[in-house]
């Protein structure tokens, strides 16, 4: 495909909105230094498990590590714990292994989608190969349950099987979410099985981090519950705000070779529309996403304008953050709570791009 057409800006109705350069304010900074302090934690974890072997497999497992990420689900796991009144220093092996199963996943999609581009670096199987990057996805996914296994002196060997438990259970929804993703169709999904799907792909994985979180603070199981309730929705929320940014943004900024347009991925919008569409519509979309045709992204925009697509995914958004923030209610006032609360504010008006993890050293 043409460089000079996987770059074209498309015309949209949040173009102007989406493009809007902001100061950050008093808040956002507080957002960004609480999450970063954060960041930095995990990420000298990190560094400590996967020790200082140079050979080439672990070179291809720390490989999207160091380009860096958002690292969004280790730190919920620091969050979960915080916010039931825990001390996350011990619960960050916990962290670092939902950010090494989370890069194992990242690896394999990557090989399943014949992706060329992840975080703005060429693909694990692109720099080293299949076989071997099959092999480094493994080897994080290894690393991840032993690192579990080192609380039991700190949390107790009790919790440390509730914790695996946990891990087990969202890892197996978490996969079937990606199978539906993947799995061929003739015909594009209904609004129920997308946010199925939504919810089992990417809402698990937010539920997950902060039930571990909660489990590792000790909380009670109304306070698990709570945040794992907060988690599932706000994850959600986090996907279909991908969606948005997966169809609109430029692959330097999404740091992916091709929009979710061209790549048919199953969206919100795209869902959405082929719903609301007449039949002449419907079937050019069809049409255009069999093709994956590289010159009619903007058509595909258009539709999806048309029948409001990206107004009503807007309005999925907050409608789902109202909702999450409302679960929090019950828990004491930490700034680990504060965070989740702002943070759901942020995500139902923007990417959260602007809270994106410092590079691994």
């Amino acid at each position: 495909m043409p460089e000079a057409e996987v770059e074209k800006e498309l015309t949209h109705p949040f173009a102007k909105r989406s493009s809007k350069s902001k100061e950050p304010d008093e808040e956002l900074r507080w957002l960004r230094t609480y999450s970063q302090k954060h960041y930095a934690k995990v990420l000298k974890e990190i560094d400590r498990i996967m020790g200082d072997e140079e050979s080439a497999l672990y070179l291809a497992s720390r490989h999207l590590i160091k380009a860096g990420g958002k690292l969004f689900r280790p730190s919920f796991v620091l969050f979960g714990c915080e916010a039931v009144g825990g001390d996350s220093e011990k619960a960050l092996p916990i962290a670092a292994a939902a950010e090494l199963a989370h890069v194992a996943s990242l690896i394999h999609d990557d090989i399943i989608d014949k992706d060329d581009l992840r975080r703005g670096v060429p693909a694990v199987h692109v720099k080293f190969g299949v076989p071997l990057a099959i092999l480094a996805g493994n080897l994080l996914i290894f690393k991840a349950f032993h690192s579990l296994t080192r609380v039991a002196d700190t949390l107790g060997s009790d919790k440390v099987v509730k914790l695996l438990d946990v891990y087990c259970r969202t890892s197996i929804v978490m996969d079937q979410g990606e199978y539906i993703d993947i799995a061929p169709s003739d015909t594009y999904s209904t609004m129920e099985e997308y946010l199925d799907m939504t919810a089992k792909k990417t809402g698990w994985a937010f539920k997950g981090a902060l039930e571990v979180g909660a489990i590792a603070g000790g909380g009670t199981e109304e306070e698990i519950k709570a945040l794992s309730e907060y988690g599932l929705l706000f994850g959600m929320a986090f996907q279909i705000r991908d969606d948005v940014i997966g169809t609109l943004g430029k692959p330097s900024e999404i740091g992916k070779p091709t929009s979710d347009i061209l790549r048919s991925r199953k969206t919100f919008m795209v869902t959405h529309a082929l719903q609301e569409a007449d039949r002449r519509d419907r079937i050019k979309l069809l049409k255009i996403l069999k093709e994956k045709a590289s010159g009619k992204a903007q058509e595909v925009v258009d539709i999806l304008t048309k029948y409001d697509s990206f107004g009503h995914a807007e309005a999925k958004i907050t409608k789902l953050i109202e909702k999450a923030k409302s679960n929090l209610s019950i828990l004491k006032n930490t700034l680990a709570k504060k965070f989740l609360l702002k943070i759901a504010d942020l995500l139902s008006e923007r990417p959260l791009t602007i809270l994106t993890a410092p590079h691994y050293p």
